[in-house]
C-alpha cells in the first residue's frame, strides 16, 4: 500500500525539480556583449564591417559576433517601420540576403527574456547606420516588441500533404518552445492548446490558428503588439505544386496567414514576408502590399550596390577586377535607377577567386521547367533574341496563381523568370538577361531542354 504514496511523492519531487530548473534557466546570467571583431570601412553610401567572407552564414547575430563581413543594411529597419503598409511582401531572387535581413529585424525588435541582454543586442548594432542616423528608433522600438519569426524552408522532401503538415507542426512546435516563458500566464484552456502545439501532438486540431493564438498570448504577456517575420513564404506552395497537392496546401496557408495577418490589428504591429515569387501570393490578404524588384521601396536593402561591391573588393585586394566582376555579376536593375549584384555570387567569387557561374538556383524552378515544354514558337524566338544579348518588350503579370499555369503560358513563364532572377528590366522597361553568370545558366538550362539549337 505504500507504493502509490512513494510514486506520488516522487512525482511531486520531479515536478518541483522541473520548476527549479525552469526558474534557473530564466535567471541564467545575461549574455556578455562581444566587441566588434570587424574593421569598419566606408565608401560613398556603403558601410562595411570587414572580416571573413560569410559563405553559408545567414544569421545576423552570428555574422556580427563571428567576425564575418557584413555590408550594413540596417536602414531596412527604418524603412520597415515607416512603410505605410502594415503587412509587406518583398520578393527577390534566391540568395539575395533576405534571411540575414529578417534575422537582423528580429534582433532589433524582439524583447529579450533576460532584460540585461539588451546590452548584448545593442552591441550588435554598434556603429551601424541605424544607430548613427536614426537613434530615435532605439528609444521607440529597440527590444520593444515580441517577434514571431517563422522560416518556411525545408519542405523539399514533403511529397504528400500529410508529410508537409507533420513538418509544419514541427516548426510550430519549435516556435512555441521558444516562447514557453509565457505558459504560466495562460488560462487552463489556453495551456491545453499551447501544450498540444508545444508537444507536437499530431492529433491537434486547427493548427492553422497556432500563429494567431501565439500573437494574442505574446501581446497579453508583453503588453506590446507583435512583429511578424516570415521567411520563404512561397516555398511550401512551390513544393505542393511540384507534388500535386497544391489546393490542400493553398487552403491551409490562406487560413494560417489570413488569421494572423488580417483582422488581427489588436495583436499585430507590422509584418514582413519575403520570398522569390508572387505566384504564391497568400489568398485573401487584400491588406498585403507587394514590393517587387522594380519598386523603389526597399530598393537597396537586398542585394549589393556598386559602392558596396567596390569597398568589398578593396578590402579583399581585388579592386583591379571590378570591371570583370561587373560583366559577370552586375545587372539587376531595381527601382528604375540602381543596379544590384547577387550577394551569393559576389561572396563566392571573393572566396575562391574564380569568375564563373556561382549562382545556382537549387529550387523553385519546377513550374518554369514544366512550362518550357508548353511554350510557343513566339516564346522560343524571344529567347533566342535574349541569348543574342538583346532586350525584349514583354509585360510582367502583377498577380498570378499556380492554377493559372496552364493558361497564358508565355506571359506566366516570362513573369516567373523575372521574379526568379533569370531576367531583369532595363532602363526602357524591357526584359533582358542580367549578366554573364545568368547567361551561362540560361544557355546550359535551355540547351538541355532540346528546343534551343
Amino acid at each position: 500500500m505504500s507504493f502509490p504514496k512513494i510514486t506520488q511523492e516522487n512525482e511531486l519531487l520531479k515536478n518541483k525539480l522541473k520548476a527549479v530548473q525552469k526558474e534557473a534557466e530564466l535567471q541564467q546570467p545575461p549574455w556578455e556583449p562581444s566587441p566588434k571583431k570587424q574593421k569598419i570601412m566606408t565608401q560613398g553610401t556603403a558601410t562595411l564591417f570587414a572580416g571573413k567572407i560569410p559563405i553559408g552564414w545567414d544569421n545576423f547575430g552570428e555574422i556580427m559576433n563571428g567576425g564575418c563581413t557584413f555590408l550594413d543594411k540596417t536602414l531596412l529597419i527604418s524603412e520597415f517601420i515607416e512603410c505605410n503598409s502594415k503587412v509587406s511582401l518583398v520578393v527577390r531572387p534566391r540568395r539575395f540576403g533576405k534571411t540575414i535581413n529578417l534575422t537582423m529585424l528580429k534582433e532589433f525588435f524582439s524583447i529579450p527574456i533576460h532584460l540585461d541582454n539588451e546590452d548584448y543586442r545593442r552591441e550588435l548594432f554598434k556603429d551601424t547606420k541605424i544607430m548613427k542616423e536614426r537613434p530615435d528608433l532605439f528609444d521607440k522600438h529597440f527590444c520593444k516588441h515580441p517577434v514571431i519569426f517563422l522560416s518556411l524552408k525545408g519542405f523539399d522532401n514533403c511529397k504528400t500533404w500529410s508529410e508537409m503538415k507533420v513538418k509544419l507542426l514541427g516548426m510550430l512546435t519549435t516556435l512555441y518552445k521558444n516562447h514557453s516563458y509565457i505558459y504560466d500566464k495562460l488560462d487552463p484552456y489556453e495551456k491545453k492548446r499551447f501544450n498540444q502545439i508545444r508537444s507536437e501532438d499530431e492529433n491537434c486540431k486547427r493548427i492553422d490558428d497556432a500563429l494567431v493564438d501565439l500573437s494574442k498570448h505574446l501581446k497579453d504577456y508583453h503588453r506590446s503588439n507583435c512583429i511578424v517575420l516570415i521567411d520563404e513564404y512561397d516555398h511550401p506552395l512551390d513544393i505542393a505544386y511540384r507534388y500535386q497537392y497544391y489546393e490542400e496546401a493553398r487552403g491551409f496557408f490562406a487560413s494560417l496567414f489570413g488569421a494572423l495577418l488580417k483582422s488581427n490589428d489588436k495583436n499585430l504591429e507590422k509584418a514582413l514576408l519575403v520570398g522569390v515569387s508572387r505566384v504564391a501570393k497568400p489568398a485573401g490578404l487584400n491588406n498585403l502590399k507587394v514590393f517587387p524588384m522594380h519598386n523603389k521601396k526597399f530598393v537597396d536593402c537586398f542585394g549589393f550596390t556598386e559602392d558596396e561591391i567596390s569597398i568589398l573588393l578593396q578590402h579583399n585586394d581585388m579592386k583591379c577586377q571590378l570591371d570583370d566582376v561587373r560583366q559577370w555579376y552586375n545587372g539587376y536593375w531595381v527601382g528604375n535607377y540602381l543596379h544590384l549584384y547577387n550577394p551569393w555570387s559576389i561572396n563566392s567569387f571573393i572566396d575562391d577567386g574564380t569568375l564563373k557561374a556561382h549562382w545556382i538556383d537549387t529550387g523553385g524552378t519546377k513550374a518554369i521547367k514544366d512550362l518550357l515544354w508548353n511554350s510557343t514558337e513566339d516564346f522560343k524566338n524571344n529567347t533566342l533574341t535574349l541569348l543574342k544579348g538583346h532586350a525584349i518588350k514583354i509585360g510582367i503579370m502583377e498577380d498570378i496563381d499556380y492554377n493559372m499555369l496552364t493558361q497564358k503560358v508565355d506571359q506566366i513563364l516570362w513573369t516567373l523568370l523575372y521574379y526568379a532572377g533569370y531576367l531583369t528590366k532595363n532602363e526602357n522597361d524591357e526584359l533582358c538577361i542580367p549578366n554573364m553568370e545568368v547567361f551561362m545558366e540560361w544557355q546550359g538550362w535551355l540547351t538541355n531542354s532540346n528546343w534551343i539549337q
